[in-house]
């Protein structure tokens, strides 16, 4: 799988935000926003807990390896040139697994730690001096109305979860400019997050994408 190929892998909401990236962050969002994506397949397409637990220890075991024990799989070579905090990465692993292997009446709880999970991983890529409390607060609230397009009950569960998210936006570095593109989209679906985006997202992105809020 070529950049190209995580790139066109990724729903078109992310790939929209990759295009406000600047350079030197792009291929960072890139590599997270891909393993993000690879592992909701995993969990979303397993047709048995145990075999989605397997595919899901392969990436846990991958990211812990040196990088010449990889053989190539691009997507952790891309990781490997641009994320280094790689204990957020296994953390992202973990929390897909707390929802493939959830236990009846715990979706809460595992879509929360979900939410956070991928809020860490935006987080782990704030320049020096960025505003991280902001950061996180953004990503957790785009994290969970994105997460109420799962089927079923965990879908449901992180709508309800996204209506009680602060939204209020806040300007964030430019590096992270593609979270507030993301933060933005979200926003405008409030009242009902399962919905495609609107006609106006290209607007929406396009404003947020200049002016970063």
């Amino acid at each position: 799988m070529s950049h190209a190929a995580i790139l066109e892998s990724l729903p078109i909401e992310q790939r929209l935000s990759l295009a406000y990236a600047p350079a030197r962050t792009r291929r960072a969002l890139l590599a997270l926003l891909g393993l993000d994506q690879r592992l909701s397949q995993v969990v979303l397409t397993a047709r048995e807990q145990m075999l989605g637990q397997l595919r899901l220890a392969w990436w846990r075991d991958r990211l812990g390896e040196e990088r010449a024990a990889r053989r190539g799989e691009p997507l952790l070579d891309l990781l490997d040139e641009t994320v280094t905090e790689r204990p957020s990465l296994v953390a992202l692993v973990d929390a897909w697994e707390g929802l493939l292997c959830v236990a009846p009446h715990g979706e809460s709880q595992a879509i929360e730690a979900l939410a956070d999970a991928r809020a860490a991983g935006f987080a782990a890529l704030l320049p020096d001096g960025g505003d991280r409390v902001a950061a996180v607060r953004m990503a957790r609230a785009w994290a969970l109305a994105d997460l109420a397009r799962l089927p079923s009950g965990a879908g449901q569960v992180a709508a309800v979860l996204a209506t009680q998210a602060d939204w209020q936006p806040a300007r964030l570095p430019r590096d992270l400019r593609s979270l507030a593109v993301l933060h933005g989209l979200a926003r405008q679906r409030c009242g009902d997050f399962a919905a495609p985006s609107r006609p106006s997202a290209i607007l929406i992105a396009l404003r947020v994408g200049l002016l970063g809020v």
